[in-house]
């Protein structure tokens, strides 16, 4: 399966790159599964349901977040919008599954695509987050709960450290904290390159 991760989608600016790069880059690598970090679409602080469509529309398969996904108050009613819809867009929305438990939303999406089953897992590592259970257990714990046709695994936890995520076996440069900045912003900020899809 071959899989093309966005970074963190960062405010209006990030929305725009993903619109105007997202067709060229589906064009030229054709990846069978998009995922997208989007905690900070909506101004650099969480996203809202609206944003969320917006972003689903533009092809984007499953989209996760970290610990900016509650910013938005609005997007605790989005996700009871699944309301059982096993593959609905409210549901294809991750926050992460190491959170406290008994919060809305959910923290793993198993699909399938071209007849290729996967599944994403959405974790939060702890170097300067919030309270959150052990990543490492709670993924090994999520591992043994997955279907056996789930094969991939692509979601890098968010974290502040390179070395918090390099632990949990992602490449520093799929970090979720990687952002999407319009070039006018590159001596101020980093902006995300992006990078050929993996193959899984």
């Amino acid at each position: 399966m071959k899989i093309l991760f966005i970074g963190d989608i960062f405010g209006r600016p990030g929305r725009t790159i993903v619109k105007d790069r997202l067709p060229e880059l589906r064009k030229q690598h054709l990846p069978d599964l998009v995922i997208a970090n989007c905690e900070n679409a909506a101004a650099g602080f969480g996203i809202t349901p609206p944003l969320a469509e917006e972003l689903f529309d533009l092809g984007i398969d499953v989209m996760t977040t970290g610990n900016h996904v509650w910013d938005k108050r609005e997007i605790i009613e989005y996700f009871q919008m699944a309301d059982g819809n096993p593959h609905s867009p409210a549901r294809r929305l991750l926050r992460p599954a190491n959170f406290s438990q008994g919060l809305p939303g959910w923290g793993v999406y198993e699909g399938q695509k071209n007849g290729v089953g996967y599944a994403v897992v959405n974790l939060q590592g702890r170097v300067f987050m919030g309270s959150s259970d052990d990543p490492f257990r709670f993924a090994d714990r999520l591992l043994e709960q997955i279907k056996s046709n789930s094969k991939s695994m692509p979601k890098p936890a968010p974290r502040k450290l390179r070395s918090d995520g390099t632990s949990m076996g992602a490449s520093p440069r799929s970090s979720a904290r990687t952002r999407t900045f319009p070039p006018r912003m590159r001596r101020s900020c980093r902006r995300a390159r992006p990078t050929s899809p993996t193959s899984a």
